[in-house]
């Protein structure tokens, strides 16, 4: 038992009555901590505030940035991701909600967790806030008159996306001003550039930061004494600073709507054939859990797969009203149920409310409903509540746990329900029809606020004349002596903000100094071609195979993972430009199931009732993209259904003309969208380098391909039967290469369930001649001569700047190199680093990074979210050059770096589920199974002077051999070709290939 337990109420509990969860609650301070026991080596952690604003200078957000910048207990810029990297942490994270603002770190193994975790601690409850950390971390004015910061970066990106403004006006319009729920919790830009300042963010910490406001949630194997000791220092320490008279946040009441709003608001946007459309209701009070629970059941209802009522009258009709249709609920006080329709063509945007109207009102009468499906969708939603402990454990934990302290009564009770939602919704399955009907009657008969987002391109060029106009006149105001000032002041905060470096005795204290095993899940990997000494449940799965498959044995999953593998290496170019649209067909399709032919909502149904999870995709885990892949998810006792679905889903669709449009049509819808995303636009540019222009790698891309998806839709109207034949020979073409599997399960609890393997479950794939097994190559999908090309592509929806530059990197899984490459490279991107500290540290970008990728053989370089990407990028070459000619490297952030990046090794295998997919995409990268363990010590044991000698080279052809794509905003476009003088202006329009290119 632990000791001190007077001090703390101790509650026990099973998150879905499977991993236990303990709770403690401080008797003394109503400090609280909980530990979830969930296996793996990682150790997560998340420290939850309660946080309420009421005005937009975004002081939570502001305030969550500046926490990193130095604590009274360690006064040193950037310490707290030092300290965690060397404690093989990958740096620290936060996020800012309307409600809670939360702080994470991930740890491999426990030891970093004990010594870091007291140091976030005092960050959080006792960083230093000066005034210098506030100039370069949210906001200045550069000599050139224009603003900057982190955080300003970071929210200028959001300030034109159609969602964000339709989401800030939804807020506006759903409470009353200064409410909680009505402000910008992330901050307008207007609003920090004139509210915001250090001392109100000072103030706010004083009210929100203390222990009796605190929740700190661990996820992973940790000793629970160890961590109450450390909290229990924290209290006593921070016990006088707890204020006797802090109000409850969110306990203003939400007002009911008087009555339904209906806005039209404009977004500006160069694409002008489609908008948006968000409608808002309130809903239940946050400690109807119950009812919360069900809505969420309803909105996979109306929205999942095809055969749901939305789809049904809004996404597959002839002539779409949108591409796609989300429900969400945030549960608030009062809580909110939002609904967005993306891809809707800007003539059509009138249709969407009266066609909403008629569809929800046919649901309050109980007969609408189809009880048999919505039966199956409560049994997959039970499903996926135990599937959840295996794919996102900590993640659920976090999210249930911070809803709780946010707004679950105190009692165990409403911790019970949050954690065990499964036994929630297998209660809801036994409802009648009549229950759901109720509850649409409930909540979407209410008022609510529905507005209709419209492109606009004249919007486009105001805002940018105003903007303009803004910074002119603030350059004018300052004067010439004003700007030098501003000058001045940035380059005195950012030394002041350096000024100060630990003492290598307390640098050594803080890191972990051994590299021991971690907690590991074990996967033993069986091959079918040399099974006959595996054990008999392995061999009975293997053998039923008539072609090569591979078993991923694991005794810690519940459930089975099938990727069944078709190679489309012999496809031509024209038949590969319908894979995007062919992949989508199987799940919305009719077919002969069990020798009866179904229609599509009835197929949508049975395969609702018995797979858990589905999708055809290209590639393993974004590589290898040549492998097209059918990947289904089952739990263990319906093995059987794996094979079942297979042969539907591939051999047994009906390709049918319509479905073919309705797909084209929607993929279509989704590239507009997709073309205001400024980051997704410069990725897609450098892939139509990067790759060769026959390979999925390019093609698979809605953007690529919206004109092919556009004059597809249209020849389906003119010529349905030639368009049905394409596909068909498709389907006979990829048929015909034969097939592979990996299979990741527990072996045992196969061969236990109710559907164990038998020879004929795979008959339907046999073939005459013995299909081989799959070989890939790295770097086979990429072009042999990318380097050279320089593109610029000018969008009206981003206020950010993005640029991606990459180079050629010709090494293989077990070249020396390699090892030396990714280290330097996390050397100089990793937080707190060299790149860091000159480029984010400085107010000229968001985010940084350079990463090398074996499989596609390629290094690049990203620099995320800038306002000023001309600076931001000679910052980089300049910094990446210093640092690697120099001819040494620091010890410090050369220790952390090695710690940092075994982390971001260990988090990719950090839950079952994501071991069982790398451990499938090792098999076909030829990986030794020891291949991580052993790249890891080897990382251990690199010296300085051996990883300069081998990387420094590859990491700086970056800056000689190279080609670059860079998306700006179009008022911005002109100055950034002076910078580069070699770039081509592209026109985001000009980035899909032509219907018959």
């Amino acid at each position: 038992s632990l000791q001190g337990m007077s001090l703390w109420k101790r509650v026990d509990l099973l998150v879905n009555g499977r991993t236990p969860l303990a709770v403690y609650t401080s008797l003394r301070t109503g400090l609280r901590f909980a530990i979830g026991d969930i296996p793996g080596p990682m150790v997560k952690t998340c420290v939850s505030l309660v946080t309420e604003a009421h005005t937009d200078d975004g002081l939570p957000h502001t305030l969550e940035h500046l926490v990193f910048m130095g604590s009274e207990k360690y006064p040193f810029k950037g310490f707290l991701d030092v300290i965690a990297n060397r404690c093989f942490a990958s740096g620290t994270n936060a996020w800012t909600d309307q409600d809670h603002t939360a702080y994470t770190m991930d740890t491999v193994g426990a030891e970093g967790f004990y010594k870091s975790f007291p140091v976030y601690l005092n960050h959080i409850l006792r960083p230093t806030l000066t005034k210098s950390q506030y100039l370069t971390e949210v906001h200045h004015i550069n000599e050139k008159g224009e603003d900057g910061g982190v955080v300003y970066c970071e929210m200028q990106d959001h300030e034109s996306e159609m969602d964000s403004i339709l989401e800030r006006r939804m807020r506006r319009l759903l409470y009353p001003e200064g409410h909680g729920y009505w402000c910008d919790t992330g901050g307008k830009l207007d609003a920090i550039r004139s509210l915001c300042s250090i001392d109100r963010v000072r103030d706010y910490h004083k009210k929100f930061y203390h222990i009796g406001n605190v929740f700190s949630i661990i996820c992973g194997k940790v000793d629970h004494g160890r961590v109450q000791k450390i909290l229990e220092d924290l209290e006593e320490a921070e016990m006088a600073r707890v204020p006797a008279d802090f109000k409850t946040p969110f306990s203003t009441p939400v007002p009911a709507l008087p009555s339904s709003i209906v806005e039209t608001v404009e977004c500006p946007s160069d694409d002008l054939s489609h908008g948006g459309v968000h409608v808002a209701w309130h809903g239940p009070p946050s400690r109807d859990c119950l009812t919360a629970e069900a809505l969420d059941i309803l909105f996979n209802y109306f929205t999942d797969t095809a055969v749901s009522p939305f789809h049904k009258n809004f996404i597959d009709i002839p002539d779409p009203l949108a591409s796609h249709a989300s429900f969400h609920l945030s549960e608030q006080t009062t809580s909110c149920i939002s609904l967005a329709f993306g891809g809707v063509p800007v003539e059509r945007i009138d249709e969407v409310l009266p066609v909403l109207d008629k569809v929800l009102k046919a649901h309050q009468d109980a007969t609408a409903f189809d009880a048999e499906r919505m039966g199956f969708v409560c049994q997959q939603a039970v499903l996926n509540a135990h599937a959840a402990l295996e794919t996102r454990p900590s993640k659920n934990v976090f999210h249930s746990l911070i809803t709780h302290q946010l707004y679950g009564e105190s009692n165990s009770e409403d911790l019970e329900h949050r954690m065990n939602d499964a036994k929630v919704i297998e209660q809801l399955a036994k409802e009648p029809m009549q229950f759901w009907a109720d509850l649409v009657t409930r909540f979407f008969s209410a008022p609510s606020v529905s507005l209709k987002g419209k492109p606009s391109e004249k919007l486009v060029e105001t805002l940018a004349e105003k903007e303009n106009a803004r910074v002119a006149a603030q350059r004018e105001r300052l004067g010439c002596d004003g700007l030098e000032k501003c000058k001045a002041d940035h380059c005195k905060a950012v030394g002041e903000n350096t000024s100060e470096q630990p003492p290598k005795e307390l640098l050594d204290s803080l890191m972990v100094n051994e590299f021991e095993g971690f907690d590991n899940f074990k996967i033993d990997v069986f091959h079918s071609e040399s099974s006959s000494s595996a054990p008999a449940p392995v061999r009975a799965i293997l053998d039923a195979f008539p072609f090569p498959a591979t078993l991923h044995h694991s005794a810690d999953t519940r459930f089975v993972e099938c990727w069944l593998t078709m190679d489309t290496a012999h496809l031509t170019v024209e038949q590969r430009k319908l894979l995007l649209v062919f992949s989508e067909l199987p799940f919305e399709s009719a077919a002969v199931v069990d020798g009866v032919q179904k229609t599509p909502n009835e197929v949508c149904c049975l395969f609702t009732r018995d797979l858990l999870e589905h999708s055809l995709h290209t590639g393993f885990s974004s590589s290898f993209d040549r492998a097209l892949v059918l990947w289904l998810k089952v739990d263990a006792a319906r093995y059987g259904n794996i094979p079942k679905w297979s042969e539907i889903f591939l051999q047994g669709i009906k390709i049918d003309a319509e479905k073919i449009k309705n797909v084209a049509t929607r993929l279509a819808g989704d590239a507009r969208e997709n073309k205001r995303d400024g980051h997704y636009v410069c990725q897609t540019a450098m892939n139509g380098i990067t790759y060769r222009h026959d390979s999925n790698a390019y093609l698979m891309n809605e953007l690529i391909l919206q004109k092919v998806h556009e004059a597809l839709a249209k020849e389906v109207k003119t010529d349905p039967k030639a368009v049905v034949a394409r596909f068909e020979e498709l389907r006979t073409a990829l048929l015909s290469s034969g097939f592979n599997a990996h299979v990741l399960c527990d072996a045992s609890a196969v061969a236990a369930g109710k559907q164990p393997s038998t020879k004929d479950m795979w008959a339907f794939a046999t073939r005459d001649k013995k299909t081989p097994r799959f070989e890939f190559a790295s770097g086979e999908e990429t072009s042999p001569s990318f380097t050279g090309k320089e593109l610029i592509l000018p969008l009206g929806s981003c206020e950010s700047s993005f640029m991606i530059q990459n180079t050629p990197f010709a090494v293989d899984w077990n070249s020396e190199v390699l090892p030396a490459v990714l280290l330097l490279t996390q050397y100089l991107s990793q937080c707190e680093g060299p790149l860091w500290k000159s480029v984010r540290g400085n107010g000229l970008a968001y985010g940084i990074w350079i990463s090398a990728n074996v499989d596609v053989q390629e290094m690049s370089v990203t620099i995320y979210r800038s306002t000023n990407i001309s600076e931001a990028y000679a910052k980089v070459e300049q910094i990446v050059r210093e640092e690697l000619t120099s001819g040494k490297l620091d010890p410090t952030q050369f220790e952390a770096a090695k710690r940092s990046l075994i982390c971001d090794l260990y988090t990719k295998v950090s839950t079952v589920s994501a071991t069982g997919s790398r451990s499938v995409l090792a098999v076909n990268q030829k990986k030794n199974p020891e291949y991580l363990r052993r790249l890891s010590q080897t990382i251990w044991d690199s010296d300085p002077a051996k990883v300069l000698s081998l990387g420094v080279a590859p990491v700086l052809s970056l800056f000689s051999t190279y080609s670059r794509a860079v998306c700006s905003h179009s008022r911005q476009a002109a100055a950034i070709k002076k910078t580069f003088p070699g770039v081509q202006t592209v026109k985001v329009d000009a980035v899909p290939i032509s219907a018959s290119a």
